[in-house]
């Protein structure tokens, strides 16, 4: 019931023109479909752009995507090399994006190196810092480093299982108010979709640490929201988007107080610490090619 009757799919698709192929090296009247892409569809059924009040969106999948709508993405405070830019589909505007390689695969690496973690912690605060990029890769935004790895500070015997799941969530906090800072949208609410949508209390802290109404929308099917609402723009000229992306599953506003007062100086000291260990990286992963070279078997 979402999805309007949709055309073959190469009907959409044109040839490339003889100034494209000469740019491109590619042979001219190559078959070329032009979509919004998953991201893109994405986003607009999670709101963004597509949903009064909404001006910035974040996805928890296994990794994570952070974007806000913009006029003009000349206008974003830090650009770092791992970000994109796309025209916005149903309308004038830009659609910034940080793609993060370290999401909500996080949580599973963490079960996976630690005993015992509860799979859906209540808030369990604590002194415990983690930088949160254990994949292969590094991290590609808003820190663009193929070298970044993870730490944990202020780890000691006192810890609980409870305490260092909770952390991890804590830090993909942190990642998502520092993207969305770096790209400078305007205010509004944030709206959060993904598997970790479902975690209320993750929620509650993100709007709570970054100052914004946090929007939840966990399994609401959003590409497929995101990619009715753009074909139904274009395919039965129907301007209002407002019927193929509804409303969201529950509201959270940022609660003021001492659990904010700890987010904030939390946040300070994760900023300080990753700035400060920031340049070992890539000396700690020379070392681990060296020791991985070492332990290789005759």
């Amino acid at each position: 019931e979402l999805l309007p009757e949709l055309a073959w799919r190469w009907h959409g698709a044109r040839g490339l023109s003889a100034a494209a192929a000469q740019a491109t090296g590619l042979a001219q009247g190559l078959p070329v479909l032009i979509g919004p892409g998953d991201v893109q569809a994405t986003l607009i059924g999670l709101g963004l752009g597509s949903r009064p009040g909404v001006s910035r969106a974040s996805i928890f999948g296994t990794s994570a995507i952070h974007a806000c709508l913009l006029d003009d993405p000349a206008a974003m405070p830090q650009v770092p090399a791992g970000a994109m830019i796309q025209q916005f589909a149903l309308g004038p505007g830009y659609l910034c994006f940080h793609p993060c390689f370290n999401g909500a695969a996080l949580l599973n690496h963490l079960s996976r190196r630690f005993a015992d973690l509860p799979a859906a912690p209540a808030p369990d605060y604590s002194a415990l810092i983690l930088h949160p990029f254990l994949e292969p890769g590094g991290e590609r935004a808003p820190w663009t480093d193929p070298h970044a790895s993870g730490a944990l500070f202020g780890l000691g015997a006192a810890a609980t299982p409870g305490q260092i799941a909770w952390a991890g969530r804590e830090a993909l906090a942190f990642v998502t108010r520092t993207s969305h800072a770096m790209m400078g949208a305007p205010d509004g609410a944030l709206s959060l979709g993904g598997g970790l949508a479902g975690d209320g209390n993750f929620a509650q802290f993100l709007a709570t640490l970054a100052g914004w109404t946090v929007q939840r929308s966990p399994g609401s099917h959003a590409g497929l929201r995101g990619l009715a609402a753009i074909a139904a723009r274009f395919l039965l000229d129907a301007q209002d988007p407002a019927p193929w992306i509804g409303e969201p599953e529950q509201r959270l506003a940022p609660e003021p107080g001492p659990v904010a007062a700890y987010a904030e100086r939390k946040y300070r000291l994760f900023t300080a610490s990753l700035e400060a260990s920031a340049p070992f990286w890539e000396p700690l992963s020379a070392l681990r090619a060296q020791a991985e070279r070492l332990m290789e078997t005759p």
